[in-house]
């Protein structure tokens, strides 16, 4: 077991991610954060107490500019290689002409109609366990969005249920750094990740990406400390 399996572990144990429920949904979309936690729930069956049932559960938009269907091929050959079935989940329908005219930016839709549709396969195939793929960074970048944009410092959790817990998502990778990352993605074999949405440049998720990495080249613990900061003052769920 390598140590980055070892912390991954550890998380999952620490926050008691998987106890009942043993059907567990990943959520990915090619991207390095989401196939990195694939490829570490896949090799981590071996390791937990009990033994666990994964799905690859990935959302597809045909009419979508993040969508390829060459790097969709590769990405499920690398599903099977991983022993994984991965679940193609298409969007029921296109965005109507309200929609596309809201004050919403279109990053915040697409991201929500795809997580609504992961809700509701993961439900209707009973993986009450949806993991997801956010970081440590990803968890204070959104620390720093709410306290700039909204006055709240707070962040996602560990570990949160929907709908009176018939759904729990978990991020067992929300104590990995975005460098933790690079570097296992570099040695290891995944396919490569689609090409970045040309909707998603300019967003103010990515002005406090760059900010937060200006902050980490000042002091390494940045992150820490946002994470410590915001821990102690949200709401009691983010204190599992």
């Amino acid at each position: 077991m390598t140590r980055l399996e070892a912390r991954v572990l550890r998380t999952l144990h620490r926050q008691q991610m998987i106890r009942d429920n043993r059907s567990i949904a990943v959520g990915v979309s090619g991207g390095k954060d989401s196939s990195l936690l694939l490829y570490l729930m896949a090799r981590l069956r071996m390791f937990l107490r009990t033994p666990i049932s994964l799905a690859a559960v990935r959302v597809i938009d045909i009419y979508s500019p993040c969508y390829e269907a060459e790097s969709l091929s590769l990405f499920k050959n690398w599903c099977a290689t991983l022993e994984v079935p991965l679940h193609l989940v298409p969007l029921s329908n296109r965005e109507t002409s309200s929609e596309k005219k809201s004050s919403i930016s279109p990053c915040f839709r697409c991201a929500w109609r795809r997580r609504e549709a992961l809700f509701k396969y993961a439900h209707s195939i009973n993986h009450k366990i949806i993991a997801l793929g956010h970081t440590a960074f990803d968890l204070a970048v959104t620390a720093l969005m709410n306290l700039t944009y909204h006055g709240a410092l707070e962040t996602m959790p560990a570990k949160l249920p929907f709908f009176q817990g018939e759904l729990t998502v978990i991020r067992p990778l929300s104590m990995i750094t975005e460098a933790e990352v690079y570097r296992a993605v570099k040695a290891i074999a995944m396919p490569p990740p689609p090409k970045a949405c040309r909707d998603n440049i300019g967003q103010l998720r990515h002005e406090m990406e760059n900010l937060l990495r200006n902050m980490l080249s000042a002091n390494p613990n940045v992150i820490q400390n946002i994470l410590k900061a915001a821990t102690r003052w949200s709401p009691p769920e983010l204190q599992n």
